[in-house]
């Protein structure tokens, strides 16, 4: 499992005075199969993107030591709503570590896939830190504090930066 930090994407308000979050940042959780020992297919990753409200979520399981699970549907309100989903679960392991667990399903290919990983504590104490790192960063706090943000105008169509569900 990898996690990489999309910011979020700015734009100018149609009155063309302020500013507003176009697309929110993601935390994403990337999970590749195992081909062997410590060797990783990326090639045929899954993905699961956290919200900053869902990274406060697993911080929050984390520190009490629950279970937590989330759902997907990557293509929610559009023309393939349903075609997929995805549940992240993650779960308390021994020795204060975590287990992740990542289902992905797709209904038109008839496909199943779950991919599972295990952190040890120390891991998930990086993990945890990492979270509480990018939590202001995903909503765009940082760019505020520290200056004008990149902005692309309100008419320009196009995602960017958007998360990887």
């Amino acid at each position: 499992m990898t996690v990489k930090v999309i910011k979020p994407t700015w734009e100018r308000t149609a009155a063309g005075s302020g500013l507003r979050i176009a697309r929110d940042g993601t935390l994403l959780l990337e999970f590749a199969p195992a081909r062997g020992e410590r060797e990783y297919d990326w090639e045929n990753k899954e993905t699961f993107g956290l919200s900053a409200v869902e990274c406060a979520d697993v911080l929050e399981a984390a520190a009490a030591g629950v279970e937590k699970s989330f759902f997907h549907d990557p293509n929610k309100g559009g023309a393939g709503e349903g075609a997929v989903a995805k549940t992240l679960r993650l779960a308390p392991a021994r020795e204060g570590g975590f287990f992740f667990s990542l289902s992905v399903s797709a209904r038109a290919a008839g496909s199943q896939a779950r991919l599972d990983t295990s952190v040890t504590a120390g891991e998930m104490r990086v993990i945890r830190e990492v979270m509480t790192f990018a939590i202001p960063r995903l909503l765009g706090f940082d760019e505020q504090f520290a200056g004008a943000p990149e902005v692309r105008d309100a008419g320009a169509g196009g995602g960017g930066g958007g998360g990887g569900d």
